[in-house]
């Protein structure tokens, strides 16, 4: 592990310089961490039909989290909703609004037929000497662990956190969601308003020449929103024959109003959070970010 010290930090960007301070955590037992999240991987959350899942794979992944964190089952509440977990670790403070830590159980599926085309099985987690390989070692498994790993060191150390921490892990956020919105249900339903919530992203830090800053090492902080839309379209046509089609057919018609359609994006908005990022990259951009 290596973890990086801040050289320059604002609400839209961090850029750091390499600093190795494994000491910070000389006893964490990383191996103890490894083969936890080797477990989980193998546990073949998969979710893509709640009618056919094989919900069992989820309750083995939950009794690995009980047997695996004695402090956090001692000091928290741990509950099952639906097939979600819901873990509480209340804080000295009660006039802290809460924090929430996020990670999703399931994990999609294999295409079948694909078996024999993973350099190693999907769920047995093999590890060498330097990966772990999986599916769920990377989406998002590891985050599972490690959120988990982080809040039993804390109390394994005598620590007790000011703030509850709701560590709150979905069992369908691949496909429908619904086990994430009976957990918002289950808060809401009890009162509970967030200070904050840590979900899943892409934390890698890496040279930002990408944004004309070569040289400088930074993590992306951005915000952006993606949705769909469902719009039922009808055409309705004069009846004739095929050879003949005056005014043109139903089908053609129809795919005019959907290349209409593809053809009129939504546009583009910089979110202030974005903005801030490029504003806190500016004094170390050199270079325009479009090479000719």
């Amino acid at each position: 592990m290596a973890k990086e010290e801040s050289i320059s930090t604002a609400a839209g960007c961090a850029c750091f310089r390499y600093l190795d301070n494994e000491e910070a955590y000389h006893d964490l037992d990383a191996g103890g961490a490894v083969e936890h999240l080797r477990a989980a991987i193998r546990c073949e959350t998969v979710n893509t039909d709640p009618e056919k899942t094989d919900f069992s794979q989820f309750d083995k992944l939950h009794e690995l989290m009980r047997s695996s964190y004695p402090h956090v089952m001692e000091t928290g509440t741990f509950e099952i909703i639906q097939h979600s977990v819901l873990i509480t670790i209340p804080g000295s403070d009660p006039a802290l609004k809460p924090l929430l830590l996020m990670a999703h159980q399931d994990v999609v599926p294999v295409v079948a037929g694909t078996e024999d085309s993973w350099e190693h099985p999907p769920f047995e987690a093999t590890l060498d000497e330097t990966f772990i390989w999986g599916r769920g070692s990377m989406d998002i498994k590891l985050m599972v662990i490690g959120e988990l790993e982080a809040a039993e060191y804390v109390l394994a150390h005598g620590k007790q956190l000011q703030r509850t921490l709701y560590l709150a892990f979905g069992e369908d956020e691949e496909t429908f969601g619904t086990g994430a919105k009976a957990i918002v249900k289950t808060l809401a339903d009890r009162g509970v308003r967030l200070e904050f919530l840590l979900d899943e992203s892409v934390t890698v830090v890496r040279d930002m020449g990408l944004y004309g800053a070569p040289g400088t090492l930074g993590i992306e902080v951005e915000l952006a929103e993606k949705g769909d839309t469902a719009v039922k379209v009808t055409v309705r046509s004069e009846g004739g024959h095929a050879s003949n089609p005056f005014g043109g057919t139903s089908l053609g018609i129809l795919s005019q109003a959907i290349s209409s359609i593809v053809a009129q994006p939504f546009p583009i908005e910089l979110s202030p959070v974005t903005e801030q990022l490029l504003r806190t990259l500016a004094p170390y951009i050199t270079e325009s970010p479009w090479k000719e």
